[in-house]
């Protein structure tokens, strides 16, 4: 089959009012955490199963989370998975730092970026706007046949990834 530069499905997997907000004013960066695997960003997969297993674990993390501090924790109503498409070529002409398996540099980069506080991922206190690589799970270890591709940019993220649709929980997936 011919190249065809085709449309790249990419999932994220949250919480309902989380979801609703997504879809009202786009991914926010700020909104990520910046102790995660490569920085505060916002974190995708190829992987449906992934992100049904991650928006399940959110959910059950945030129900907990409400039920002792309701005034703190939004009532996660549900887990969803968004499900979002980009072009190849544009995501192909982001300024991105990509890691095909689990090396001794993906790890080093992990470890970098996880340090509380978060920091800047070169040296001109800029962020690359895409990091594609292994998910990390502990010690120094990835998870199994997981990944992720996380944007650091707001450009992307309002302007290249377009929402598909939202598969919302009763009240896990």
């Amino acid at each position: 089959m011919p190249w065809a530069n085709r449309l790249l499905t990419l999932y994220h997997g949250t919480v309902g009012p989380h979801a609703d907000g997504i879809r009202a004013n786009h991914p926010r960066i700020e909104r990520g955490n910046p102790e995660s695997d490569f920085g505060q960003g916002f974190y995708t997969t190829r992987i449906l199963a992934q992100a049904v297993e991650f928006a399940n674990e959110r959910y059950r993390q945030m129900l907990k989370d409400h039920g002792r501090f309701p005034s703190v924790y939004p009532d996660p109503q549900h887990a969803a998975v968004l499900k979002f498409a980009i072009r190849l070529e544009p995501l192909g002409g982001l300024e991105n730092l990509s890691f095909v398996q689990p090396t001794d540099d993906w790890l080093d980069f992990v470890r970098y970026c996880r340090v509380p506080g978060g920091r800047a991922h070169k040296a001109s206190g800029k962020n690359y706007q895409a990091v594609y690589g292994p998910m990390w799970r502990s010690g120094a270890d990835a998870h199994p046949g997981w990944e992720q591709l996380s944007f650091h940019d707001s450009f992307p993220v309002a302007s290249l990834l377009h929402l598909v649709d939202i598969r919302r929980g009763a009240p896990e997936l």
